[in-house]
């Protein structure tokens, strides 16, 4: 099994045409599109897709998963409605981009039993949003923290209306001082997109960003994790900080690729 790995536009260039052209530079298989800033529904037709979609083919790449940045968390009451079909209209275009995948980072989970309300409206949104995603054909993958792991199985456990993801996250795990191997094995039915970060605990104990493969995460052993669960999703190389973002992904790549042989 080959590893298909992609990086997000936005880490590569403020400009779309030139991020696409440094992707395929570094002949990696896809690309992760932000789908509220970067591109968004409102700003292509059909023909615009079309376009689009034959420009990415000439290039040898594919959309690898769309992201949907909230400025909220998505049970936030406040204009929910306008939240819900902002990103309905996210996954139906992430659907016509060619890829069946959507991250969100819903927020901090609320602690059911001390902010029911809160949980509740979570409960509810994400069933409406599985259930759009069977008719639609997207999965929506949540980036979420692995602090309360409890938490996360309840939530998964309470959205029944259709197919949720967890897009899995190596330094959340870290930040979240959790054990990455057993907590991959118990969710990796979820895992339908794996965001590959590294990063190192500095002396206050706080974790910061570092280039993949010089930080605390172990590699090695993740990616033979990954291939002994079969994993068939995507790996977004991502970084969120750093003077040379594009750089650091580059390097990251070839660090992969030189851990997987398979």
């Amino acid at each position: 099994m080959k590893f298909q790995y992609a990086l997000p536009t936005r880490c590569l260039s403020t400009n779309l045409k030139q991020a696409l052209l440094a992707a395929a530079r570094l002949k990696v298989a896809g690309v992760q599109l932000d789908v509220r800033q970067e591109v968004s529904p409102d700003q292509m037709g059909n023909t615009a897709i079309r376009d689009f979609k034959n420009r990415l083919n000439e290039m040898n790449l594919k959309v690898a998963s769309g992201a949907f940045p909230m400025r909220q968390a998505i049970y936030d009451p406040q204009w929910i409605e306008q939240r819900l079909e902002a990103l309905r209209a996210a996954m139906t275009f992430c659907y016509q981009l060619g890829t069946d995948v959507l991250t969100v980072r819903p927020g901090r989970l609320p602690d059911p039993e001390q902010r029911p309300a809160e949980w509740q409206i979570l409960c509810e949104v994400l069933n409406e949003l599985a259930q759009f995603g069977n008719h639609s054909g997207v999965t929506l993958c949540l980036s979420l923290s692995m602090e309360f792991p409890t938490r996360v199985r309840q939530l998964l456990q309470a959205v029944t209306e259709g197919s949720l993801g967890i897009n899995f996250d190596p330094l959340s795990v870290m930040a979240a001082e959790g054990d990455l191997m057993n907590l991959f094995r118990e969710f990796h039915v979820d895992v339908k997109h794996v965001r590959a970060r590294d990063g190192i605990r500095n002396i206050d104990d706080e974790i910061e960003e570092s280039p993949l493969g010089m930080g605390g995460v172990d590699w090695p052993q993740f990616l033979a994790l990954l291939h002994e669960a079969d994993y068939q999703g995507w790996i977004v190389i991502d970084r969120t900080s750093g003077e040379d973002r594009a750089g650091d992904l580059s390097v990251g790549l070839s660090y992969l690729r030189e851990l997987s042989p398979f």
